[in-house]
């Protein structure tokens, strides 16, 4: 949803403190401000009259975000010149599994937004505090150098992605055996 923010309560206000923005998981993924010809990444703005939020969320908190913020806006920002793209940039380097996105900065490091996570074919709003796992698909707003650092720091890479572990594999195969095992030799152990 783009939204035209008329609310003059929330003029000059920081996007991270308007209010039940948090709690309604809602993700600012893109911004453009009253006579400016380009769209850009929210890094550090402020909520300002005249401007559209492109936000990704589920319907019902989008259209709370709607009532609190001004009107919807008929400027979709996906298609506002502008040095702003999106990547799908999938998890597979080590150093940040279990991370969540608040731990990693990316917005303040590098000036891009995660606006969704897919996760075993269920997509979700990339909030704050989603800690991340290895195949995590994030979809990333920014510019492309910017996307590009990004992508080396999750991995982003399909051969890892494609590699079966089997050292997992194989402590599963050994623990069955040993528990067949121990039933066999030790029976006795397993009754009431």
């Amino acid at each position: 949803m783009n939204l035209l923010v008329e609310n003059p309560a929330l003029n000059n206000r920081p996007l991270a403190s308007v209010p039940g923005r948090r709690e309604m998981r809602v993700v600012v993924s893109r911004i453009k401000r009253a006579g400016e010809a380009e769209a850009q990444t929210p890094r550090r703005h402020r909520a300002a009259a005249g401007r559209c939020d492109s936000r990704g969320g589920t319907r019902t908190e989008l259209e709370r975000l709607r009532t609190l913020m001004g009107r919807e806006s008929e400027v979709d920002l996906r298609t506002v010149p502008g040095r702003v793209t999106d990547r799908r940039i999938v998890v597979t380097h080590k150093s940040v599994l279990g991370k969540t996105l608040r731990e990693l900065g990316l917005e303040a490091l590098y000036g891009v937004v995660v606006t969704r996570v897919t996760r075993a074919d269920i997509e979700m709003s990339a909030v704050p505090d989603l800690h991340l796992q290895f195949g995590d698909m994030l979809v990333v707003v920014g510019d492309e150098p910017s996307l590009d650092h990004v992508a080396e720091l999750l991995g982003n890479s399909l051969k890892a992605l494609n590699e079966t572990n089997f050292i997992p594999i194989f402590i599963g195969i050994a623990l069955g055996c040993w528990s067949a095992l121990c039933r066999y030799i030790f029976p006795e152990c397993l009754r009431p």
